[in-house]
């Protein structure tokens, strides 16, 4: 059986819903029109998701899916040094955080957490699957002996941290951004650089 998720019918949902939530906001933001906007009918959107709050979670946790599966291909891969699976994992984290889209979503979820909190836990969570997903393979590299973490779940939302930059302050507040491949490559270098300097072995 194909998985749903594969699907150009799954696909133009996300799209759309993604579009809608950022434009609408949660609250106004039906399943009416993501169905209208996909376009799919109301009974193909509700095959795949029961409501709009289920609907929203598989928006984000998508999203976060995707860094997850990259880490852990990191992780498994054995050409891959400390460093070069860093930076991999680097640049990966900032497609995903830098793009509009996520940017969008992450400006709802600030504007409506007081009236809708549980969207605000749902992105939290999934959000934290991608620090797990990090800290595994920080621990990974710790068997390796490649370095020294004293917790990986912390190293790991270190890490995470120090790649957000100037860049992710600026998109959340509407600021204009200067974005390019050479400053995002000197972020990426530096962030790693400090990191593995930092969990050396002794």
């Amino acid at each position: 059986m194909s998985d749903p998720k594969n699907s150009q019918k799954y696909n133009l949902i996300m799209s759309a819903a993604t579009r809608i939530f950022s434009e609408k906001g949660y609250k106004a933001a039906s399943m009416d029109e993501i169905a209208a906007a996909a376009p799919v009918s109301k009974a193909t959107l509700y095959a795949h998701f029961r409501d709009k709050k289920n609907l929203f979670t598989a928006m984000i946790v998508d999203r976060c899916n995707n860094l997850s599966q990259i880490i852990d291909q990191v992780m498994v891969d054995p050409n891959l040094d400390f460093r070069t699976g860093l930076q991999k994992i680097a640049h990966q984290f900032q497609e995903l955080t830098q793009s509009q889209e996520s940017m969008c979503i992450l400006s709802l979820v600030v504007a409506e957490k007081k009236q809708f909190s549980e969207i605000a836990e749902i992105f939290y969570t999934s959000v934290n699957l991608i620090t797990s997903s990090l800290s595994k393979y920080l621990d990974v590299v710790a068997i390796r002996k490649e370095a020294y973490f004293k917790c990986t779940h912390l190293a790991a939302i270190m890490f995470i941290n120090m790649l957000k930059g100037d860049y992710f302050m600026k998109n959340l507040l509407g600021l204009p951004v200067q974005k390019s491949k050479q400053l995002q490559q000197e972020l990426v270098d530096e962030a790693v650089h400090l990191f593995i300097q930092g969990h050396l072995l002794l």
